[in-house]
Parts: structure tokens; C-alpha cells; sequence
């Protein structure tokens, strides 16, 4: 239908150094454009033809539209980008996605991008919603657009889905006129809306010449009422179930319980002699109305219930350990108003990378079979493994449970679970019941040693790639802090107690997981780990201080010589020297080790102008080699700086090694000194700042703190972590990168410009 080239003008494509900005596009398409017809966008290049993501989507022209608009038809959840934010001194932007849940892209200031605009989107010329355009994107952090928090979503309110033509414009900050160049049309089709939570009346009761109230939680002899959700996954749901039953659970005697199945518009369905199968506690609630989301079956089955206590289970596919109704139970005769959690694994493992390298529900069947399941429940954890690979997996905050225990009053109070989360999968309706209950509850206990497994099958962000989990969650993410005015919070490890014991050695995940592994034996592939989940923070500090606490870094020697650093410190600068490619190389407080282990690394590099000016406070015989220069002296002394500076002279690009002196003990001017003599993209190695044990505070020596003080003042420094991904280092935080140079006008020299 129509052709263009990718030429125009992009100026975060130029910050992120594609094709100097000019790879943009527009097409103009023709008025003729055939209503109805699904348009393709694909690229043509020498490697071949490419269909670009979003594409295809639907166009469709309105009487009430100009000629030139066009009204996107929601009906794609990443449909292209209907209009453009205008492009002006101060700002550019795009809105990058358009559905009937919401509107996404992103608003920078290219020279300020610390700036976050607030954005006001007017409906039919009238203000309707407002957000501010600071969420994080990796896609823009790699396009230069400052670090990346610069993104916005916004969930179109509900009563906006009425079947009829919306028109949408966006306003930045206190601007008069639209962003867009031109506005968006929007059908939003219209939905059915969810009808109020409404629990059964409380009893009335007389008494003492007056009529009281009373919940009617409070007289249930039923103890536990367990809902348990299921959408086509009769499989999984044999094996929940069987988890629920009497003969599993231990150590609960006759506690009457009941078992609540819903059947949530499965094909096939499930049948009703078949749930009842597994014991008189079962039965099986059909929905009165069929829903995408389960939040309304759910507490339509909560108004059914007859226990003293609601379990929900929102996804019907998680197994659990034969202990969780025995922990349930001490926890709730200990404090009746409590609530109580059971975390969640994996069986298997990561499921959504599983899925991809040929990971199949046969396979899981296997698992199964190798533990002799349901004989020993809670062999599970031999096969599984947690939501987090996290050594603090059991102790860390909680953001949901797959089996949360409530009181029924609680329950009844806050309403249930929140019906406004009517996206299918309920989006993070189970996150926010978990926060709401956390809040209204007496307390939070979270068991220990006990836990839900999830079963593979098709879930909402379990077994899809990451790209289609991370549009889902954000878009849920949005929902969530439209609905509730702020982003959601984990309920925080302060808030919650721990009960429980180990029965299993596989529960151990931070110790006994590498040493057991579940051996699958599926694929040749590797799994890419995430450094944060499978190595978090602690534990890289604890690896950290220990090294350096027994002085490993001790043994490490260049060509015999002493270095005093670890082996991964001198990969990172050997990389440095490589990258920046330095003429001068100042290095105070260094090992005669590093000094060889450079000069090894020049030569290497054929860097054969490369000099090293050396600070040592004694005197030294002639160099060894013929491209050190040694200053003697005070390395502080203004007359020693002055040397160093005489020595660089005209140089342009200079690197410094700092290595502080035994009696520096908070040395920031000392190091701001030396700081001085780095040139703009070069660096400041700040040596063997994990010395000292300052873990443990005995020492004198707060070196990370120096690095803190000074790179968070007004210099241009920063730190640069990706020097120390290795994790085992003598310099944790000390590679410091002089990235924020800004020359003044009255300090430009043009004279500079024709030498």
C-alpha cells in the first residue's frame, strides 16, 4: 500500500548511536486504505525481509474522525504507535503501545534528564487521568535516555469502555497544547461490570436485654474453607487436589475441613463425581457468570463458604507439602486474627526457561514418578525448586502466596479479593489480596519447610519468554498503581513471623540445591543466570569480605612479584588499559608487582609512548624498566603534585592507580588530589578498598565510605560496578569512572581547536 525509507531524524537513536538518529520512519497511509484489512509492516534489508514488531494492526476510518485519522481498533496487545509526542527543544517522546487496557511510551529531555514530566490525557477535551513518566525500561537505559526511568503506563479507566469512539490527547507538565502531533482514537468496547462483594448478613443474637451482632465466621464449626481455582488443567488439578486430601495432610485428626473446587469455564469441564472422588470434603462450584478473571468465582465461592477460615489458591496448579494444614492450624490457635502464607517452587525449576529447551508435562510426570509421589510429600523439594534462588529464600519479604490462609472476618472486611482486577490471569489481584490481608490482620506468619509447588502448564507469565512476561507484568504492574495511586510493595520481612521446621535437606536451597541438583537431563543448553536473583547482594558481600578477610589476595604475583590485589582486579585493568588506551599511567601506593604486571600489559598492547609516573616515599634505584618515571617524596606534597603534573604534561589521556597509605584512614582529600590528573572517560582505580575488614567495623580504615563521600559530591565522577562482576575483589566499588566532565563557556579555549 505504501513505502518509505527509514531516514528520519531520531534523537534518542543518535544518543544510542544508531545510524547517527537517521533510522526513523512514517508512512502516510492513503485515504483509500481497504476498511477492515489488517496492515503488514515489514523492513527489507540485504539480510532479507523482516515483519516488525506489532505488526500487523487494524485500521478502520470514523464518520466522526478527519479524513487524515484513523481510530486504532483494540485488538492487539502491541499495536503501533498511533501518534508522536512533538519533538521541541526540551522534549521528545513517543507513545509506543495503544490497547483497550492502556497507553504506554515513554517522555525524555534529552538535556536534562534528571526532568520527569507529569502527563494530563484529556478525553474528548476534557482532563480524564494523569501519571508521571518515571518508570524504568531497560530498551530506553540502552538508548541513552538518561537511566531509563522515563517510561509511562496508564490503565484507561473502565467506565470509558463504553462501545463508543474516545478521542485522546496528552498534555506535558503545565503545556497549553497537545504533545501529539495529532490525536488518538480509541474504540474501547464495552465490558460488563463487576458487581460488589456481598457476604451473607451476620446473625443477630439476643442477649442481656440487647440485640448484638455477631460475624458469621465466628460460629463455624468447619475450621478451614480451601478454594482452589482451575482453567483447563485437569492434570494438575488431580495432583492439587490429592494434596488436600485427609489421608495426605498430616497430623490434623478429623478437623473438619472443606474443599471448594472451582471450575472457572474449563473445556472440557471438570465433573462433579470426579472432584467428589477425592473425599466428602469436595465439591464443585460452577460460577453463576464466566469471567476472564477468577476474582469473582472466587468470592462467589467465599460467600458459599463454611469455615471459620478462607485458603485461596487463585491458581489451582500448585501442589503442597503434607505439612501446610498442621502449621495452619498451631499458627491460628496461637493467634486467631492472624493470617498465614505457604511461599511457592517450582517443580522442575525455572519453568519459563524450561519450557524453551524442550521441558514437557511428560517430563514433569517423570519427577513425579522418580520421588514416588504422594508417598513422601515433601520429597517435592527434591525436585523443585523456589520462586527466588535466593540464599535468604525463606526468611525475605513475601509478595503473594498460591495458599493464603485469612481469617473469614478478615476476609469479609476487606472486601475479599479486588473484582476491579478483572484482566484474565486477575493480573496482580493475588499480590494485592496478600498486602490488603497483611494490613488488616493481626500478623503475618509464613511457614517455614512448607511450601506450594507449581505444576507446568500454560499459566499467564510462568511458562512464556521473558519478553512476553515483562509486556504482561508491566501492564498489570499499571493496573495495580491506577487502582491503588502507587506502585505495589512487598509485605517487608519486619512485618512477618516464621513458623515451622526443615524436614526436607532439599528446602535448604541456599546450601543444598548445587550439591543436589534435580538432573533433568533435557537439554544441551545452559540457562543464563540473573546475577541479582542467583547471587544477590549479601551473598557478593559476604564472598567479598572473606576473601579478603583470610588475605587471599596475598598469593596473587606477576612474573614472581607480589601484587596485593585479586587476579580479577588486574583482568579489569588490563581491560581498561586496553580500552582507553592511556599515554600516562599514574600509580601511588602500588606493589612493584602491579608496577610489572602494567608494563607486561603496555607491551602486550604495542603501547610503546605509554609512560608510568610512580610515587614512592623513599628513594629508588634506576627503574628497570625504560618507561617508569620515579618521583620520590611525600605523595600529598604540593611540590610532589607538581611533579606528577610536569610529568603527565600535555598528555591527554592519563589513568591513576590510588593506592592510600597506611596512616590514610579517611583519606578524601588525598584522593581528590589525584582525581585531578584523570582525563575525561578515563579512570580513578581505587586500590584494595575491601582491606581493613570494614564489615566488621574494627578497622580505621572506611575506604568504601571515602568512595561514597567523593563520588557523591559535585565531581565528576561515578562509580563503575561492572568492573567488579566477578565478584571475587580486592577493589569493591573502587573503579571510579570520570564521566560527568562539563567544560564552562567562560573556560573554552578555541584556540585549542586548530592546533
Amino acid at each position: 500500500m505504501a513505502a518509505t525509507t527509514a531516514s528520519l531524524y531520531r534523537p534518542e537513536a543518535e544518543h544510542a548511536q544508531k545510524r547517527d538518529g537517521f533510522c526513523g520512519f512514517e508512512i502516510l497511509i492513503s485515504k483509500h486504505f481497504p476498511l477492515g484489512t489488517p496492515l503488514a509492516i515489514r523492513a527489507h534489508a540485504e539480510e532479507g525481509v523482516k515483519e516488525l514488531r506489532g505488526s500487523p494492526v487494524s485500521l478502520v476510518r470514523t464518520p466522526s474522525a478527519r479524513d487524515s485519522d484513523v481510530v486504532f481498533e483494540a485488538n492487539h496487545p502491541e499495536n503501533l504507535a498511533p501518534a508522536r509526542l512533538v519533538d521541541g527543544m526540551d522534549t521528545i517522546g513517543f507513545v509506543e503501545q495503544v490497547n483497550a487496557d492502556l497507553l504506554a511510551g515513554w517522555v525524555s529531555w534529552p538535556n536534562d534528564f534528571s526532568h520527569i514530566a507529569n502527563l494530563t490525557f484529556y478525553e474528548n477535551g476534557r482532563p480524564a487521568f494523569t501519571t508521571v513518566a518515571n518508570r524504568w525500561r531497560n530498551d530506553l537505559a540502552e538508548m541513552r535516555q538518561g537511566d531509563g526511568r522515563c517510561g509511562f503506563e496508564v490503565r484507561i479507566p473502565e467506565e470509558l469502555h463504553d462501545g463508543r469512539i474516545h478521542e485522546f490527547d496528552i498534555y506535558v507538565d503545565d503545556a497549553t497544547s497537545s504533545a501529539l502531533t495529532r490525536p488518538i482514537y480509541l474504540r474501547l468496547e464495552e465490558r460488563p461490570r463487576p458487581s460488589a462483594v456481598a457476604f451473607p448478613p451476620a446473625v443477630e443474637h439476643a442477649g442481656s436485654g440487647q440485640e448484638t451482632k455477631q460475624s458469621r465466621w465466628a460460629g463455624a464449626k468447619t475450621q478451614f474453607s480451601i478454594i482452589v481455582n482451575f482453567y483447563n488443567m485437569k492434570r494438575e488439578a488431580e495432583r492439587t487436589l490429592a494434596s488436600l486430601t485427609r489421608g495426605y495432610q498430616l497430623d490434623i485428626g478429623d478437623m473438619p475441613y472443606e474443599v471448594l473446587c472451582i471450575d472457572n469455564g474449563s473445556n472440557p469441564p471438570l465433573e462433579k463425581e470426579w472432584v467428589e472422588s477425592f473425599g466428602p470434603e469436595f465439591r464443585l462450584i460452577k460460577p453463576s457468570v464466566l469471567l476472564p478473571s477468577p476474582c469473582a468465582a472466587i468470592n462467589e465461592a467465599a460467600r458459599q463458604a463454611k469455615g471459620r477460615y478462607v485458603a485461596v489458591m487463585i491458581d489451582g496448579a500448585h501442589v503442597l507439602t503434607p505439612g501446610i494444614f498442621r502449621e495452619a492450624i498451631a499458627a491460628f490457635d496461637a493467634d486467631p486474627d492472624c493470617v498465614v502464607a505457604a511461599r511457592h517452587w517450582f517443580v522442575g525449576g525455572d519453568q519459563r526457561w524450561l519450557s524453551s529447551v524442550g521441558y514437557t508435562r511428560e517430563r514433569e510426570d517423570a519427577l513425579f514418578a522418580r520421588i514416588g509421589w504422594p508417598a513422601d510429600g515433601y520429597g517435592l523439594f527434591e525436585i523443585s525448586a523456589p520462586l527466588l534462588e535466593s540464599p535468604n529464600y525463606w526468611f525475605g519479604g513475601l509478595s503473594e502466596s498460591n495458599c493464603l490462609f485469612i481469617p473469614g472476618h478478615v476476609y469479609e472486611r476487606i472486601g475479599g479479593i479486588d473484582e476491579a482486577f478483572s484482566e484474565p490471569g486477575a493480573g496482580f489481584a493475588n499480590l494485592d489480596l496478600m498486602r490488603r490481608a497483611a494490613d488488616a490482620a493481626s500478623a503475618v506468619i509464613c511457614l517455614v519447610g512448607e511450601a506450594t509447588m507449581h505444576q507446568y502448564h500454560g499459566g499467564m507469565t510462568t511458562n512464556v519468554t521473558d519478553q512476553e512476561k515483562e509486556i504482561r507484568v508491566r501492564a498489570y504492574s499499571a493496573a495495580y498503581s491506577d487502582l491503588r495511586g502507587g506502585a505495589f510493595e512487598n509485605v517487608p520481612p519486619q512485618q512477618i513471623k516464621l513458623r515451622g521446621s526443615i524436614r526436607s535437606q532439599y528446602a535448604l536451597v541456599a546450601r543444598q540445591r548445587p550439591l543436589f541438583p534435580g538432573n533433568l537431563g533435557i537439554t544441551e543448553h545452559i540457562r543464563p543466570g540473573y546475577v541479582p536473583q542467583h547471587f544477590d547482594e549479601d551473598a557478593q558481600i559476604y564472598l567479598q569480605s572473606a576473601y579478603a578477610e583470610c588475605g587471599a589476595y596475598k598469593s596473587t604475583n606477576w612474573l614472581g612479584q607480589p601484587i596485593d590485589l585479586a587476579p580479577s582486579d588486574l583482568t579489569s585493568i588490563q581491560d581498561i588499559i586496553r580500552e582507553q588506551r592511556p599515554t600516562r599511567i599514574v600509580a601511588t601506593g602500588v606493589e612493584d608487582g602491579l608496577v610489572s604486571y602494567m608494563c607486561s600489559v603496555l607491551d602486550a598492547l604495542d603501547l610503546r609512548e605509554t609512560k608510568i609516573v610512580r610515587m614512592t616515599g623513599t628513594s629508588a634505584s634506576t627503574p628497570a624498566n625504560s618507561r617508569i618515571e620515579i618521583i620520590v617524596g611525600d605523595p600529598y606534597a604540593s611540590v610532589t603534585l607538581a611533579a606528577i603534573d610536569r610529568a603527565i604534561g600535555a598528555e591527554e589521556t592519563t589513568l591513576v592507580l590510588f593506592g592510600p597509605q597506611p596512616t590514610d584512614y579517611v583519606p578524601v582529600a588525598q584522593l581528590s588530589a589525584y582525581a585531578q590528573f584523570v582525563s575525561h572517560g578515563s579512570y580513578l582505580i581505587y586500590l584494595r578498598t575491601a582491606h581493613g575488614q570494614p564489615w566488621l567495623g574494627y578497622s580505621k580504615y572506611w575506604h568504601l565510605a571515602v568512595i561514597n563521600r567523593f563520588v557523591n559530591g559535585a565531581g565528576p565522577f561515578v562509580i563503575d560496578q561492572t568492573r567488579t562482576q566477578h565478584f571475587i575483589t580486592s577493589c569493591p566499588s573502587g573503579f571510579l569512572k570520570k564521566a560527568k566532565d562539563i567544560l564552562r563557556l567562560e573556560d573554552y579555549d578555541d584556540t585549542l581547536d586548530h592546533l
